[in-house]
């Protein structure tokens, strides 16, 4: 169950440490961060603090997310920012982005992240993505997931974009959690955000 937005020491500095980590990605080359979260109310508070970053260096931000976290964020959200603050946010249903009839197809679901940042193309403010990756009780979808993440790196680094990619513990396998390090320079848990060492650039 999420639990309500508070202001403890370990957010305080996850807070902070993340604020700062993006703002370099930003005069940088962006940054595609693999998230794999275990404490809900941790990964509520992060998904607040980069929405709140990128909305406040003018950028928008597509939040691709769960139907049953979907209400805790965007009350905590209308906490923080403005009525035209929030313009600046796209909320997405995760299962509507990523799967299409119960299966996910790497193709389509491909086509539906350029058509989102295609209008931001070489555009300054630009957008940000936060997306919370599922795919239902199929553990076999897992390998596509993956394979998309290798394609979506590419097109992070091409465009700069700072794009959080997030994953429950608990439903990824030690095999899978190894490919997607892999293919995201920067991997973030509930109270650290640091370089992958794993990652190795496709192209």
């Amino acid at each position: 169950m999420f639990r309500s937005f508070c202001i403890t020491r370990s957010f305080s500095y996850m807070h902070k440490f993340i604020s700062a980590s993006v703002k370099r990605m930003r005069e940088g080359d962006g940054g595609h961060i693999f998230y794999k979260f275990n404490d809900s109310e941790a990964y509520l508070n992060n998904a607040v603090t980069f929405i709140l970053e990128g909305v406040n260096a003018g950028d928008d931000v597509a939040v691709i997310e769960s139907e049953r976290i979907m209400p805790a964020l965007q009350s905590k959200l209308n906490e923080v920012l403005t009525e035209k603050q929030q313009k600046k946010i796209h909320y997405m249903n995760n299962f509507q982005f990523y799967l299409f009839n119960g299966n996910f197809h790497i193709h389509k679901v491909q086509n539906y992240f350029s058509r989102l940042i295609e209008p931001y193309e070489g555009e300054i403010p630009g957008i940000r993505t936060w997306a919370h990756v599922e795919w239902g009780e199929d553990s076999e979808l897992q390998d596509e997931v993956a394979k998309f993440e290798e394609i979506a790196d590419e097109m992070v680094s091409e465009n700069k974009l700072i794009s959080v990619c997030a994953y429950s513990a608990d439903r990824i396998c030690e095999k899978i959690e190894d490919r997607l390090q892999r293919c995201h320079p920067f991997l973030m848990t509930d109270n650290n955000l640091v370089p992958c060492e794993r990652y190795k650039k496709l192209s």
